[in-house]
């Protein structure tokens, strides 16, 4: 793929998989790669904290190159194993009375998310640049906390009814019975974290790896020395393309910023000097595992939902569904630094020019950068070109960069 019809994500994607095997086997098929579309930082303690735990059981609303976190994955499961339709059919009034219940409690439930989900809405449009997740907001006594309340009643509910559905699928279909059982009315494994001073029971998903030991190590690794150092010029070739299970709209942008800014970033891209130097001191993956509750041949688009369910096939698998990727593995970086290269004519019309816009971040290609307005980039150059460096303050946090998914999605919805 030429550098004109490639983005500057195409060419981290083309260096990030040659060096990672798990990124270039995600072929938008049986796996797929997503870039953060909003910084996320990395920021657990151990692979079992609350962070974790978030991260671990998050789910991708979208099916394109970039991650946008959406409802927890433990709970969608749930729902999608309550929906399943037992291997023998059965007009047991009982059962048929909890399939009943059930899809009418699902329904409420749904309501309520659906209400808590536009609050959040307004919630992230007045605090912009917020870091908090719907979970966590969720969370908070002064956030949608009243939200959460409502939601677990209805949950105390289902699960009672659950159970008695689970008791008589028995009869049916032992396997998918002991698969419900794992999951209602309480979690097959589970374990606390801490949130707000309070200990709560969620089934268990965790991160493996070190994160503190390796950010430990990275934090004293000699200056200029890093895990990834990759320049990309005007006369690259991709040579890994970035794969994405559906299109991805990109519009050539690589800016984003905390202030309305004019930069023009495809006469950067296709300036004949532009030279991108992207570095990262640290560089790894952390695998997502879960509990016995986790079943991972029942998340199949071909699976047949119950008759009479609240929810349909593409409610987990479709366009939109809940499911439709189910995350795996995922790669933080750690001190991203960047040098971009322009000629100076370039520069300073498209650069300079903003240099006195009252900024106080940059995002490139996902990652975060601080800076106290463009003119503390301190640009360094002659007539013919120009390079500003874009460092990371000291006390940054890692950040995570993209995520690879297992791909669930039906294909039916267009």
């Amino acid at each position: 793929m030429g550098f004109a019809a490639s983005t500057q994500f195409d060419y981290l994607y083309d260096a990030l998989a040659q060096r990672y095997p798990g990124i270039a086997s995600a072929d938008g098929r049986s796996a797929n790669f997503q870039f953060m579309q909003t910084p996320m930082a990395a920021d657990w303690g151990t692979g079992r904290d609350a962070t974790a735990f978030e991260i671990a059981n998050s789910t991708s609303v979208s099916l394109g190159g970039f991650f946008i976190p959406g409802d927890g994955f433990a709970e969608s499961y749930r729902d999608l194993v309550l929906s399943l339709a037992p291997a023998q059919e059965t007009a047991n009034p009982a059962y048929r009375d909890c399939i009943t219940k059930i899809a009418a409690l699902d329904a409420q439930r749904k309501s309520i998310r659906d209400e808590a989900r536009g609050e959040f809405s307004v919630f992230q449009a007045d605090n912009p640049g917020t870091q908090a997740t719907f979970t966590q907001w969720l969370q908070d006594e002064f956030g949608g906390a009243d939200y959460r309340d409502r939601m677990a009643a209805v949950e105390q509910q289902r699960a009672v009814i659950a159970k008695t559905q689970t008791d008589l699928v028995k009869a049916l279909d032992v396997p998918l019975a002991l698969a419900q059982n794992a999951v209602s009315p309480s979690w097959a494994d589970t374990m606390n974290i801490d949130e707000g001073g309070q200990a709560r029971a969620v089934p268990l998903a965790t991160l493996g790896g070190d994160l503190a030991g390796d950010i430990a190590k990275w934090t004293v690794r000699p200056q200029d020395q890093y895990d990834f150092d990759v320049t990309v010029t005007a006369n690259d070739t991709v040579t890994t393309p970035w794969r994405t299970t559906y299109e991805t709209q990109v519009h050539g942008n690589c800016w984003g910023t905390s202030a309305s800014v004019s930069t023009n970033t495809q006469r950067i891209i296709k300036d004949s000097n532009y030279r991108l130097r992207i570095c990262a001191v640290g560089l790894n993956s952390y695998k997502i595992n879960r509990g016995r509750w986790y079943d991972e041949t029942l998340v199949a688009p071909d699976m047949r939902l119950v008759e009479g369910s609240a929810f349909s096939a593409n409610d987990f698998f479709g366009l939109n569904g809940a499911l439709h990727l189910i995350p795996e593995e995922i790669f933080v970086m750690f001190r991203p630094k960047i040098q971009l290269t322009t000629s100076t004519q370039v520069y300073r019309q498209q650069i300079a020019a903003n240099a006195d816009v009252d900024i106080s971040y940059l995002d490139l290609m996902g990652m975060r950068f601080d800076v106290g307005g463009l003119a503390s980039l301190q640009p360094v150059g002659n007539e013919e070109t120009t390079t500003i460096t874009l460092d990371p303050p000291e006390n940054q946090k890692a950040q995570i960069v993209g995520i690879v998914s297992k791909v669930a999605w039906n294909s039916a919805e267009s």
